[in-house]
């Protein structure tokens, strides 16, 4: 069943290609120029690989997020449907392939806008009736930008993921403006992203460690690039990390997006 969804998505995606940058990028993805890249996620104290984050990446190198490209909207969250299709079909080879408590479970940034929009959510409920065991192997790390609202949609897509994972993750970057959301859909886990030296994004961080003192959630430190950043986080009380200084993106080989199965 899950085979039959490439052919939806891949559609999807060149449906909603409309401006020069979408159309480039899809014709990257066309060739294999687009790749899903794996990233080790630590335990902060003691080093054990406990996650792998996976983000689609471009460039020679794979070194480019795709989030960060001038995209179209709706093209942007057609992507980040593929990328949750790729994810599943990479927890469905590791189930198949490996002993379940050998299998760590994947981190996948997701916009919540991307899973509320219609097409979106009409996919997202077609890929846990394809393969919910798969699923549950993925912890949707939501992306609410700065202020979500507490709409009746988001609420929807968040008691759905709640049924079918685990964990569920917010994808937070500074400043975040959304607390009174945090404190009504609290999440299992967080990763957020900052510049630690960067004294705004410090002083922006504040908030959400007095929301973590009351409410102690494990948090992912995201894009720690060194020892001295590390044990800052590790003092602020981070659960995991991943960064460039421990762990290189691999990416993770699949046939091109006009042919995949």
């Amino acid at each position: 069943m899950l085979l039959a969804q490439r052919h939806g998505l891949r559609a999807l995606v060149r449906k909603y290609a409309q401006s020069d940058e979408d159309k480039a990028l899809y014709e990257a993805l066309s060739h294999n120029d687009v790749q899903h890249v794996a990233q080790a996620i630590r335990q902060t104290k003691s080093g054990e690989v406990e996650f792998q984050h996976l983000t689609l990446r471009c460039g020679e190198r794979s070194e480019q997020s795709v989030h960060q490209l001038e995209l179209s909207t709706e093209f942007k969250y057609a992507l980040d449907l593929f990328s949750l299709y790729l994810a599943l079909r990479y927890c469905r080879f590791q189930l198949d392939t490996y002993h379940p408590e050998l299998v760590n479970k994947v981190v996948l940034p997701l916009n919540i806008d991307a899973l509320t929009w219609a097409p979106g959510n009409r996919v997202l409920q077609q890929m846990i009736r394809a393969d919910a065991e798969a699923f549950a192997y993925i912890i949707p790390s939501l992306i609410l930008g700065e202020a979500p609202e507490a709409s009746a949609a988001n609420a929807n897509v968040i008691a759905t993921l709640r049924a079918y994972v685990e964990t569920l993750c917010y994808d937070i970057h500074l400043p975040f403006q959304a607390m009174t959301f945090l404190q009504s859909h609290q999440p299992d886990m967080l990763k957020i992203s900052l510049s630690i030296d960067d004294q705004t994004q410090r002083a922006a961080l504040l908030p959400l460690m007095r929301f973590l003192r009351s409410h102690p959630l494990p948090w992912i430190a995201g894009r720690v690039t060194s020892q001295k950043e590390l044990n800052q986080y590790s003092a602020l009380g981070s659960s995991y990390y991943f960064g460039y200084f421990s762990d290189l993106p691999t990416s993770i080989s699949f046939r091109s997006f006009e042919t995949y199965t």
